[in-house]
């Protein structure tokens, strides 16, 4: 699904299944104090912020696109420019970018943060369990946990779950 804000939520087709990890910085944030920084940051730098957003608004219709064709690749690209953009905002930290990197390097199509950022979580695109396993156990070597999970899309009646634990 896709919400925005003076539109709701609107179904979105998933075609295919989507192969995600979900890696833990091991930190929590507060997601008013990383509002708060970010309303800072518009007050002092308007131009950059609504750049920003207007940025991120457009990857995510892309990504809306991606998804219903069954784009993978096209996805994970949107992804790793989304982070690019929050950490423009300054939502990221070097254990999320390091997170998204390892991901990368394991072999992740795209990934990102999840959430408010400050800490907290990434999300990663993958191709599929065994690249899972390799995100995960990148993770792992480096003391963070993670889990990957399937979405199934409209033609792909199977969740399946792997998880670690440091």
């Amino acid at each position: 699904m896709v919400f925005e804000r003076g539109h709701g939520i609107e179904s979105v087709r998933l075609k295919g299944a989507l192969t995600l990890c979900v890696g833990s910085t091991g930190h929590a944030s507060s997601t008013k104090t990383m509002v708060d920084a970010v309303a800072r940051l518009r007050q002092r730098r308007p131009e950059i912020v609504a750049k920003a957003f207007e940025g991120i608004r457009s990857l995510v219709q892309n990504a809306r696109l991606a998804v219903e064709a069954g784009d993978r690749v096209g996805l994970g690209r949107l992804m790793d420019l989304n982070q690019m953009i929050l950490s423009g905002l300054f939502v990221s930290t070097e254990e999320i970018e390091r997170l998204c990197g390892l991901a990368r390097d394991a072999g992740a199509l795209g990934a990102k943060l999840t959430g408010a950022g400050g800490g907290g979580s990434v999300v990663a695109l993958v191709t599929g369990s065994a690249a899972a396993d390799r995100v995960i156990d990148a993770w792992k070597a480096e003391g963070f946990w993670g889990f990957g999970t399937r979405i199934a899309g409209i033609d792909v009646p199977v969740l399946a779950t792997t998880e670690t634990s440091p």
